[in-house]
């Protein structure tokens, strides 16, 4: 009974201490390096990073397919050692759109970062 006991208890206590992805340091940085980067350009919006770990970047839709964006975005995130590994870019305002991908928005392009 004793072992169980201290089982659950490390099981608990580890369990606590996992870091989510927006309190990761290598995340913030990567995500503050992407902001300085792209921020001010007119068509970036916003960057959301999930529980789930996937990195969503909205912009002004430009006809374009996004997946190479995506792909330079993964290369940041490698770059700062983050542990996100997945990349979507989304329609900004496209939320609420019946070709929503999720309630992020529509999906432009996206990448899975090795």
């Amino acid at each position: 009974m004793k072992k169980l006991s201290i089982s659950i208890l490390l099981f608990a206590l580890i369990s606590c201490s996992t870091e989510k992805p927006n309190e990761n340091v290598n995340n913030k940085k990567a995500i503050q390096e992407i902001k300085d980067s792209y921020g001010e350009s007119e068509r970036f919006v916003e960057v959301m990073l999930t529980d789930a770990d996937v990195l969503y970047i909205s912009v002004r839709d430009n006809g374009v397919d996004q997946s190479q964006f995506a792909h330079t975005i993964c290369n940041v995130l490698k770059s700062n050692n983050a542990t996100t590994k997945w990349v979507k870019i989304v329609k900004a305002n496209s939320s609420n759109d019946p070709n929503a991908d999720n309630s992020y928005g529509v999906l432009l392009g996206d990448c899975h970062c090795n």
